[in-house]
């Protein structure tokens, strides 16, 4: 629904009010990198570079700074989600500090960005479990996929409209357009504009701006449907239609499952 002053009413993460005029949430875990290892680092410096100035770091949870690595030989092998590896994450000391940390940053922004050295066991462990206890969130694991840097851009900026206030054209720039996006979460109109609902996962082709509201909205059209005509919706509803595939697509390589309420 809309609020008087123009921005929209959604519900956040574990049914709290958000304070960002976003559709929905999202935990992304990254990888850091480390001195010796810079490579791993790579998608998020790009992701850094794509975003306005300053935003990633601040969307960022460094949960090295809680979760000590094991020595190697104390390690269990694979990656998230093996069942060793993640077991032995949540044994770690500090595990509930920096699942909760990141918990906060997560209803203070609508998105966290968990990162660790490689992306891969720390951070994805504690992405997947804070996607569990919250609703209406997407679980992003950037090193364990095949994601872009310019897709988790768009899921950021889809989640974080407020910082800065982000007009259409800015979003496109930081974001180049694809041939279709997602609505991430479910579009239910204006409160003073009938509208039809429009389910979360609806594949959309973004054909213009809407300038009569006091926030960013685009004017849509659906693809592979019967709806005929266009509509409206915030540019905060849109998400690169890849992440929402990868998200609903059960335990794909990545991608946590979606858990809605």
């Amino acid at each position: 629904m809309e609020r008087s002053d123009g921005s929209i009413a959604q519900d956040g993460p574990g049914g709290m009010h958000s304070s960002t005029d976003s559709g929905g949430y999202a935990v992304v875990s990254v990888g850091l990198g480390t001195a010796n290892r810079r490579r791993s680092g790579e998608k998020y410096e790009k992701l850094k570079s794509i975003l306005p100035r300053g935003l990633a770091d601040e969307l960022l949870v460094d949960v090295r700074e809680d979760l000590f690595a094991p020595h190697h030989e104390q390690r269990p092998p694979g990656e998230y989600p093996d069942v060793r590896v993640a077991q032995g994450v949540r044994q770690t000391p500090g595990f509930d500090m920096a699942l909760e940390k990141c918990r906060v940053k997560l209803h203070r922004y609508g998105i966290v960005f968990v990162g660790c050295n490689a992306g891969r066991h720390r951070s994805a462990t504690v992405a997947g479990d804070l996607g569990r206890q919250e609703t209406n969130a997407y679980v992003v694991h950037a090193n364990l996929s095949n994601i872009t840097a310019e897709e988790i851009a768009a899921l950021t900026l889809a989640c974080v409209s407020s910082w800065p206030q982000m007009e259409s054209a800015s979003y496109f720039r930081y974001v180049p357009q694809t041939g279709s996006f997602a609505l991430g979460w479910a579009w239910r109109g204006f409160s003073d504009v009938p509208a039809p609902l429009i389910p979360a996962g609806t594949q959309l082709q973004v054909v213009g701006v809407a300038r009569e509201h006091p926030f960013p909205c685009v004017i849509v059209r659906r693809l592979a449907d019967s709806f005929r005509g266009n509509a409206v919706v915030p540019l905060s509803f849109l998400v690169p239609f890849c992440v929402h595939v990868l998200q609903t697509s059960g335990r794909a390589p990545g991608v946590d499952e979606m858990w809605a309420p």
